[in-house]
């Protein structure tokens, strides 16, 4: 069964790559060459806070409702096929692994051209925890999946002069250029618990920040505070993702308090062809380590996050069908178990291409290489399991057909140049049957390797369905 769904998928992606080249042969007319500009301005599309005024496209929109209500219904299926019988004592993930209904909904209110305020949420419930019966699960799982409900962005947003915005509230704030991996983007954590099944611009939560934004011509500033102490989603003890035969420590309390605050500041500027920009940030990791209290006190560890210091800058370039993207990031004041006596710092570089050269496709190949200087051996083992020099590559490749209501797309992972620390791979197909109503289902198939998080893994193969009504 594995074998054929693996085949399946590779036919698909072939004949995504073979239908791209035909129609561009048909077609020697650039297709993007009027708007490849407009794709690279939204590249760094910062919730709604653009360059120029997020408030000045509501200007120009003279009909503008105060009101606006916008929202969906989604019902989602997943079916493990890989998994083998448990051990006694083990959770049974074979089979029917998610049933889930969800719901999301948003409210944005425009109350004059220079103030306006939006507010959503969203919560879900996953039947199938009842369907298998509950107890057959541990308590961490049941918390993680069963059912949640999440305040997502909620703030105010007003612009007292025409080159000023400010923004009060819960809200996402996307930096860099990479669509696919993480590397000057750092101030929202993720939602990891089901990794590799969603996109990223999926997957980060909101944060309450308060936010200035300033514009100069073609120069952008911004200025951040972040006072909400939250950190990533990962997958719980006792979940099918989770590396590890034990458990972790509790995490330490983290105060919402000036003293917790974190700072951030980034600085755009925006050319012809391309564009560059600056950040620098003081912040909590959002990846915590063990730290010892005490060999004589119970519990005698705790997770913690260090704070950390990161500067990067990010820039991309339009040539002809090419986008050509690259980030760095310096971060100093890593912490790890093995070695409490000293912090570390680590550089992330990023390289990325995307081509536009096909009618309806889009071709992306993105690379990152994470280095720790002054790597020292103990990290390697429990409970750091660090790595000197961390990589990871991720080619994508999405079709659209029938006037951009079907689209086909590939996404492959994977981590270490040799690929022994781990991948997967995700084929999906999306279909618009009207304007409401749509439908997503498809594959993933993981690989597991020396990686921490990709080493158990490799069992976690599936089939998922979404079927999903907005309004």
């Amino acid at each position: 069964m594995k074998i054929i769904i693996k085949i399946v998928g590779l036919a698909i992606i072939f004949q995504v790559c073979l239908i791209s080249v035909v129609l561009s042969e048909e077609n020697k007319e650039d297709p993007l060459e009027s708007g490849i500009e407009d794709i690279l301005d939204e590249f760094d599309n910062e919730d709604e806070a653009v360059f120029p005024s997020v408030l000045e496209e509501s200007k120009s929109k003279s009909e503008t409702s105060m009101i606006d209500f916008s929202g969906y219904f989604k019902l989602g299926m997943a079916y493990n096929y890989s998994h083998d019988a448990p051990a006694n004592g083990q959770i049974d993930w074979r089979g029917l692994s998610s049933l889930k209904t969800e719901i999301f909904s948003k409210v944005k209110l425009n109350f004059s051209d220079n103030f306006k305020a939006v507010v959503s949420g969203n919560g879900f419930y996953d039947a199938v925890y009842s369907i298998n019966k509950r107890g057959n699960y541990s308590k961490e799982v049941l918390d993680a999946y069963e059912k949640e409900f999440e305040l997502r962005q909620a703030y105010v947003l007003g612009s007292p002069f025409k080159m000023l915005d400010i923004k009060f509230g819960r809200q996402i704030v996307v930096w860099g250029t990479s669509d696919n991996i993480r590397v000057t983007d750092v101030l929202n954590p993720l939602d990891q618990r089901e990794p590799g099944l969603t996109d990223l611009e999926n997957l980060r939560l909101p944060l309450t920040m308060s936010r200035m934004d300033m514009y100069l011509g073609d120069i952008s500033l911004s200025a951040i505070a972040v006072h909400e102490q939250r950190f990533d989603k990962n997958p719980p003890f006792g979940s099918d993702f989770y590396p590890l035969a034990t458990a972790l420590p509790k995490e330490k309390n983290r105060e919402n308090n000036w003293d917790n605050t974190e700072w951030a500041g980034s600085l755009k500027s925006t050319f012809d062809k391309w564009d560059i920009s600056f950040y620098q940030a003081r912040m909590s990791n959002d990846k915590a380590h063990m730290v010892l209290l005490s060999p004589f006190v119970s519990p005698p560890t705790y997770m913690d996050h260090a704070r950390v210091n990161m500067t990067g800058t990010a820039a991309q370039l339009v040539i002809g069908n090419w986008i050509v993207k690259a980030e760095v990031a310096y971060f100093n004041g890593l912490c790890f178990f093995n070695r409490p006596d000293k912090t570390f710092s680590r550089w992330d570089a990023f390289l990325g291409v995307e081509y536009f050269g096909f009618n309806d496709t889009i071709i992306s190949l993105e690379g990152v290489n994470r280095h720790i200087n002054s790597f020292d051996t103990l990290m390697e083992g429990t409970p750091d399991y660090a790595v000197e020099d961390d990589s990871q590559a991720v080619l994508r490749i999405s079709k659209d057909f029938l006037n951009n209501t079907l689209t086909l797309t590939f996404l492959g992972s994977v981590f270490g140049l040799d690929a022994k620390n781990g991948s997967f791979q995700r084929y999906s197909l999306e279909y618009d049957f009207t304007d409401a109503w749509s439908i997503l289902t498809g594959f993933i198939d993981y690989q597991s390797g020396n990686k921490i998080e990709m080493r158990k893994i490799g069992e976690n193969d599936r089939v998922f369905l979404n079927i999903k009504y907005s309004f």
